[in-house]
């Protein structure tokens, strides 16, 4: 059986998880008048708590309704706000600060607006946890289940309605349709067998040595981040591998970092100054992305680590753009 809640004030709840409610049911139990206006929204904001109201097929609702809510896992929800809220708003920081200021957030779920001729009650799921968010109109909130779903309710709330029909509803142009498409086709066959096909191909030597002293020089830690995990940390080229043959193997064209400020030196959301700093890409400093404000934006401006001997930043251009997204 599932754990009967408690709102803010602690004053004990009869709603029960996995148990379904109407949405006047909801506001009996919380003592609180059904004003229609009020209720019939995807979320209603409260003093002290926020209640979700998901349904997670949207064939039954009107296009602008047709947020792209879904199950990513047994604990974790995307789930977009109306249209026209942004992060910046009042509404905006009260789900980023929800889980800060110990405001409950409670989350009814049904699979469809109908069960035939009726309106389907929703499932309570319990309290839900701020994780991230972003963008504007809508706000996509990704929320994490207090406690994960059994297999049955997955079943019903997630893959079980994960049909093509619904993903489409989350592309934006046709290339995206064409994508997910294929996604539903790759899902639906029977075999994923691939089996070797053997090519000549262009190798690297001393590209094991190369590794050794670079990360050697750099005490075996992320020049950005510091960590030490052997298992993490990269050597990469400065001035590349291909452009510049003849210092493919010099440990002073080379600088270890870990494998995800690697990846994003080479996906252009950093870069590193000729001085030995870290600049991250202009498009990530709004604060619009907060799952990378630790992981990468904090070292915006930081010096690199110093390594036992001088490596050549000299190459880098001073006044390179960082690339818009």
């Amino acid at each position: 059986m599932g754990q009967f809640t408690r709102c803010p004030s602690g004053e004990s709840l009869a709603l029960q998880e996995y148990s379904q409610y109407n949405r006047d049911d909801v506001a009996r139990q919380l003592g609180i008048p059904f004003v229609p206006s009020v209720w019939n929204q995807g979320v209603v904001r409260l003093p002290d708590c926020l209640i979700l109201f998901v349904t997670i097929s949207k064939k039954d609702l009107a296009p602008e309704h047709r947020y792209a809510d879904s199950l990513l896992s047994d604990s974790l929800l995307r789930w977009q706000s109306q249209n026209r809220e942004l992060q910046t708003s009042g509404t905006g920081r009260r789900y980023r600060e929800s889980s800060r200021l110990d405001a409950a957030v409670l989350l009814f779920v049904r699979p469809t607006k109908m069960a035939g001729a009726s309106r389907r009650e929703f499932t309570y799921l319990g309290h839900v946890k701020f994780v991230d968010q972003r963008g504007d109109r809508p706000i996509t909130v990704v929320w994490r289940l207090e406690h994960p779903l059994p297999a049955q309710l997955l079943n019903t709330f997630g893959l079980g309605e994960r049909s093509f029909e619904n993903v489409a509803q989350e592309a934006d142009t046709e290339e995206d349709l064409a994508e997910y498409s294929e996604l539903e086709r790759a899902l639906k066959e029977g075999s994923h067998q691939v089996d070797d096909v053997w090519r000549r191909m262009r190798a690297r030597p001393k590209q094991s040595r190369f590794r050794r002293l670079v990360l050697l020089n750099f005490g075996n830690r992320c020049a950005v981040c510091g960590i030490d995990e052997p298992l993490l940390v990269e050597a990469a080229h400065l001035k590349g591998y291909s452009p510049v043959p003849a210092a493919r193997a010099d440990p002073a064209n080379g600088i270890a970092l870990c494998a995800l400020h690697h990846k994003a030196l080479d996906r252009g959301l950093m870069r590193l100054t000729p001085d030995g700093h870290v600049a991250v890409a202009v498009w990530l400093l709004d604060g619009s992305h907060p799952s990378l404000q630790t992981a990468i934006v904090s070292f915006h401006g930081r010096s690199l680590l110093t390594p036992h001997f001088p490596v050549d930043y000299s190459w880098l251009p001073s006044h390179a753009p960082i690339p818009e997204r």
